[in-house]
């Protein structure tokens, strides 16, 4: 009985624990170092262009090269007033970048798979990831997960897209913060189980 009670005691501290520090190990976001290109994910909201374009302002894509994928504008994005033609407008006020839209990459997995298989066809070895900052977990997992031919010579850095919501060591105490990084832990395991159902 009194071992049953300590196991019950240890998984009740060990999921507060969890809990409280789950934002610092979703979130492996880096300083930005000098990379081949700069990939902004698609989703989230404007901070990740917003980002993106600044990193390449800094001089931080090697190739001069921007990579945007996913829809040009999702829901999320209008119901916080974003309006249509996003990437229009991006290639509009900024010339000197040379951006590659790759809108067939909707899903965290794919992305993964794409962006590899575009970096590799066109021999780059480094890439920053510009995303929301909960997000750059489960996209290392999978990165380490989905294996191409020749991709051991991948380097990913991850930058947050500065959000102004999210803080990693008291995310629970913003909601939205809070369902964004309890639905990626849902997620992890989720994208693992399609993986291995060859999804």
């Amino acid at each position: 009985m009194i071992k049953f009670l300590v196991i019950i005691v240890g998984i009740a501290l060990g999921s507060v624990w969890g809990y409280f520090n789950l934002g610092k190990w979703l979130d492996i976001t880096q300083k930005p170092v000098k990379s081949d290109v700069i990939i902004c994910l698609g989703g989230g909201d404007w901070h990740r262009y917003s980002k993106a374009v600044s990193l390449f302002e800094k001089g931080y894509a090697e190739k001069k090269i921007m990579v945007l994928t996913g829809a040009d504008v999702t829901p999320e994005m209008r119901r916080r007033g974003i309006p249509d033609g996003r990437i229009t407008d991006l290639k509009k006020h900024h010339p000197e970048i040379a951006f590659v839209y790759l809108p067939q990459l909707a899903s965290t997995r794919a992305e993964v798979r794409g962006i590899k298989e575009y970096m590799l066809s066109h021999h780059y070895e480094s890439a920053l990831i510009v995303t929301d900052p909960p997000h750059t977990r489960r996209f290392s997992i999978l990165v380490s997960l989905i294996s191409l031919p020749g991709d051991d010579v991948l380097k990913f850095h991850y930058v947050s897209s500065g959000v102004p919501w999210w803080h990693k060591k008291t995310y629970y105490q913003n909601r939205f913060a809070k369902e964004y990084a309890l639905t990626e832990l849902l997620k992890i395991p989720y994208n693992i189980y399609l993986l291995i159902l060859g999804k």
